[in-house]
């Protein structure tokens, strides 16, 4: 590129230009500069060096204020934890953090190819990180040592250290789920909806299964619709329905991959999520999306040169990040698509709104009741904590917030995460935003 750029502006003095070395340099004096500058920022690139490096890095960002990493090995095999000043204000501040938290994993972010889990909270907000892990092996061992790094890395007395979320959801891992449940044993554990189909869908292709390709989706919707089943004598009568299924009865193999799945349904089929708090989240997807932000925006598509890059980039840009996100949020320029969900909405809005309670915060409403505390209706939607019309109805009839929704007040709790202060209730800031703009 430099040389092609070269010619372009030197015209016919190209011959000239191209032998000073200090416009054309060659290529193995570029690689000289670069691992020099390179070692003064990150230190060695070697392989030999990462366990020195990475020490030495987390010291110097453990003196930071509210800055805490660790670092471990077991046998050849190292972990490392990280919670940010961001992340800690996010779990000491948002109530969510307290309801679920959603694991996933990702490789191929540096030359080694070391592995990052994420601990996200989804919120109004979107998926707000807590923690962060990188490993260099994926055994359960290492894996336990990173999640007890990451304890040691929380707050002190957080909620996380004492009872842990309510619920906790992950893909279909052994190894993740058997760690977490040994530091929270008291969590109601589920697995994250696409990734189930994903797999059905990958053993209908696998070849050794010998299933029809013209057999494929009919096998696939026909789980799909268990998955979904509202209740459980529905459950019981589409799969009734499916074993009764002449397509379904020429696959034996079929048949005992199902019960197989079906012998844990309660991990993933919705109407076993009815009473749980999930708040509409049945997948992945937040984490999903933040290891997309961290690989093509804060990386840019190019893996790092080493681990301690990968870390720097993870503690300094991605807070970054998280930051000037959180800030958009705050000051209401979150993309309203994102954001449509939390948004109470008045089409078939209810008048019939009736006060339970001197506090207001318990209502009755069409037969329903809504606890404007924890943002839950006695409805089907709103079971789960999921907005609904009564609680829409509520929070835009009787002029209440709640930081379940895009609110006022919600937008001012991000603020505070993202900056550490509270904003004065005078200030005009965060100025009163349509629900319907």
């Amino acid at each position: 590129m430099l040389q092609m750029e070269l010619e372009l502006q030197s015209n016919e003095d190209y011959a000239e230009a191209c032998m000073d070395s200090s416009k054309l340099p060659s290529l193995s004096v570029v690689n000289h500069l670069l691992n020099n500058e390179f070692r003064k920022i990150y230190g060695s690139r070697r392989e030999s060096d990462i366990d020195r490096e990475v020490e030495k890095y987390i010291s110097s960002y453990n003196q930071q204020p509210f800055c805490k990493a660790a670092f471990s090995k077991v046998k050849n095999s190292l972990a490392i934890a990280v919670v940010t000043p961001i992340m800690k204000r996010s779990i000491d501040l948002l109530s969510n953090v307290q309801e679920m938290i959603m694991l996933d994993a990702s490789g191929h972010m540096d030359r080694l190819n070391h592995r990052v889990y994420f601990f996200i909270s989804p919120g109004v907000a979107g998926g707000i990180p807590i923690g962060c892990i990188i490993t260099n092996a994926e055994e359960t061992n290492i894996f336990r040592e990173g999640v007890k790094l990451l304890c040691e890395c929380f707050p002190e007395k957080c909620c996380l250290l004492q009872n842990g979320p309510l619920i906790v959801m992950t893909d279909d891992d052994l190894k993740e789920r058997e760690v977490l449940s040994e530091i929270w044993p008291n969590s109601t554990y589920l697995l994250c909806q696409f990734h189930v189909l994903k797999a059905v869908w990958r053993w209908l292709m696998n070849s050794e299964n010998k299933i029809l390709k013209e057999h494929h989706q009919e096998l696939y919707f026909s789980f799909k619709s268990l998955m979904y089943a509202e209740t459980e004598m529905q459950l019981k009568e589409l799969l009734q329905n499916m074993l009764e299924n002449s397509t379904v009865r020429k696959y034996d193999k079929f048949i005992i991959y199902l019960s197989k799945l079906f012998s844990k349904k309660h991990l993933w089929c919705t109407c076993h999520r009815k009473m749980l708090l999930t708040r509409g989240n049945n997948t992945t997807n937040y984490v999903e999306s933040l290891f997309k932000v961290l690989k093509e925006t804060i990386l840019g598509r190019v893996k790092a040169f080493s681990l301690v890059q990968l870390l720097d980039f993870i503690v300094t840009k991605f807070e970054k990040y998280l930051h000037s996100r959180y800030l958009d949020f705050s000051f209401g320029r979150s993309n309203k698509k994102l954001v449509k969900r939390f948004l109470p909405d008045d089409k078939g809005i209810i008048q019939n709104i009736r006060s339970l309670n001197k506090d207001n915060t318990y209502f009755e409403i069409d037969q329903h009741f809504v606890d404007l505390e924890s943002s839950i209706c006695t409805c089907f939607v709103g079971m789960n904590g999921k907005l609904c019309k009564h609680l829409s109805a509520v929070i835009l009839k009787q002029n209440k917030q709640s930081t379940f929704v895009y609110s006022l007040e919600s937008r001012k709790l991000m603020y505070e995460v993202a900056t550490g202060k509270k904003l004065d209730s005078n200030s005009t800031l965060l100025l009163p935003l349509s629900f319907n703009s």
